[in-house]
Parts: C-alpha cells; sequence; structure tokens
C-alpha cells in the first residue's frame, strides 16, 4: 500500500515541534496518523539556518525522518510566477518555493505565517486551524 502524502509543514511548525516551544503534539498526531508530512530541502535549508551548533545531529535525525522534496523546474518555473505577480508584497523567496512545492505536488500546506502565502491557489491550514 503506497504512503499517503496530504500536508507540507512549514518550517515555523518543524522548528516548533522540534523544540517542543508549542504543544502541537495532539493536532500533529492526528494530521500524522492520517498521513505521512512532506518537507521541503528549503524547510531542511531553512531549519539548518536555525539550529543550534548543539542541535545539528538532532536536526538531521528530525529531517530524516520525513520525505523530503526536491526543488524541481515545474517548482522553479511556478515559484517565478508567483514571485512576478506578488512582487508588491513582501515574501521571502523560500516561501515562494514552498508554495510552489504544494501547489506542484498537490499538497496542503500546514504553517503559522499564513500571511507569507497570499498565493489563492494552494491550500493552506493555518496553526490555529489544527
Amino acid at each position: 500500500m503506497a504512503t499517503d502524502y496530504k500536508y507540507l509543514f512549514d518550517t515555523d511548525v518543524l522548528i516548533n515541534i522540534f523544540r517542543n516551544k508549542i504543544n502541537l503534539r495532539t493536532s500533529i498526531s492526528a494530521l500524522v496518523k492520517k498521513t505521512q508530512p512532506s518537507i521541503s530541502v528549503i524547510n531542511a535549508l531553512e531549519m539548518y539556518k536555525n539550529c543550534f551548533p548543539r542541535e545539528e545531529i538532532l536536526t538531521q535525525k528530525f529531517l530524516s525522518g520525513h520525505r523530503m522534496l526536491d526543488v524541481t523546474l515545474p517548482i522553479a518555473k511556478l515559484a517565478g510566477e508567483y514571485w512576478k505577480r506578488h512582487k508588491n508584497i513582501h515574501v521571502n523567496i523560500a516561501d515562494y518555493i514552498i508554495a510552489a512545492t504544494c501547489k506542484i505536488n498537490h499538497l496542503t500546506l500546514v504553517t503559522g505565517n499564513v500571511k507569507h502565502y497570499p498565493m489563492n491557489d494552494i491550500k493552506i491550514m493555518g496553526m490555529n486551524n489544527l
């Protein structure tokens, strides 16, 4: 039986789970029971950027437990289109890539930063809705 992937966790959610800063365990556990979450390589980049030296090995183990999605040419193209379309809104290039990854892979983005994703063609689940 194939694994069912429905969600991509944004970096803020991953960091909060990793550092136990907010209690998402019950909500995230409910999602994970239904489906295996995905992570973009961009999320991995942001996790490594934000990890403390003492967290590096744990970060690697944490990330290796998830399906990792690469940035493909279709994702890069769509991210560039998002960037052009929303050029008057201050959004980090990483967020355009994550949004495009969700769209191309038919995934719902789970994030606490809904305002970072002005695209109206992706599914977003804000952490307040968990």
